[in-house]
């Protein structure tokens, strides 16, 4: 049997043995735990520059959606542009045309009232004719005045009509 010092003594050795093995689980406990935090850390880490990137991304396609709208007005107003001009270049060649028109017209009524006063009042045939041509070169303003408030009547429906093509493309 053994001695009460020998169990004493044995018992110590457990006890000590028991602490050594206590503390190898803590040490192995820490160590798990350490990793544990790191790779939390790293993947904490990982998905924020995840985020970050995917930020970014959105940010730089937000940018180039902008861009490429910008590019898309900025193609429809200089169709736009052209095609005013073009408008406004014929129509410019048909007032210069009615212009021209209405000069010579004038010019050719000049000539016969030169003429009609060169010859003379004669019969009263020829006087009705002269009355007649009289009346309709007096009436003949008036129908241009029409023509005119007319012509400025369109200009500003198609000015209007522009200006709401520019309203809906900005």
């Amino acid at each position: 049997m053994l001695s009460f010092n020998g169990v004493e003594k044995e018992l110590k050795r457990l006890e000590y043995l028991l602490a050594v093995e206590q503390k190898k689980d803590t040490i192995v406990k820490t160590r798990d735990q350490q990793k544990e935090v790191m790779e939390n850390k790293k993947d904490e880490k990982l998905n924020k520059q995840f985020e970050q990137q995917k930020l970014c991304k959105q940010f730089h396609e937000k940018q180039l959606q902008k861009i490429a709208d910008l590019k898309a007005i900025q193609k429809y107003e200089s169709k736009q542009i052209v095609i005013e001009r073009k408008q406004q270049r014929e129509y410019e060649v048909m007032l210069q045309k009615e212009l021209d028109d209405e000069l010579k017209n004038m010019k050719q009524q000049e000539t016969q009232l030169k003429l009609m006063l060169l010859q003379g009042f004669g019969s009263g045939d020829e006087q009705k004719k002269r009355t007649m041509k009289a009346k309709t070169w007096t009436e003949k303003p008036v129908v241009e005045g029409a023509r005119q408030q007319k012509r400025s009547n369109e200009v500003l429906k198609g000015q209007m009509v522009q200006q709401r093509l520019r309203g809906d493309a900005k």
